[in-house]
């Protein structure tokens, strides 16, 4: 069974977000983004070596409401 989430999130006191991502090493996922659910943009590209990843997103202040995905990336 693959293990793929998002564990935790918040915003910090400069209003950026923060996401703490747990999903099985040694995979490669994609986290993306979308402010309407239908149109996704992706933030980031990455293999899992960790186990834990922590993700900031920086553009978090420019948008009324958004949301996350975490899909695997083959």
């Amino acid at each position: 069974m693959m293990v793929m989430e998002i564990t935790t999130s918040g915003m910090d006191t400069n209003q950026l977000f923060h996401l703490t991502i747990n999903a099985d090493v040694g995979f490669t996922y994609s986290l993306d983004a979308s402010t309407n659910l239908f149109e996704w943009e992706p933030l980031l590209n990455f293999t899992n070596d960790f186990g834990l990843i922590e993700f900031i997103d920086a553009d978090s202040t420019n948008y009324w409401n958004r949301f996350y995905r975490l899909r695997w990336f083959p």
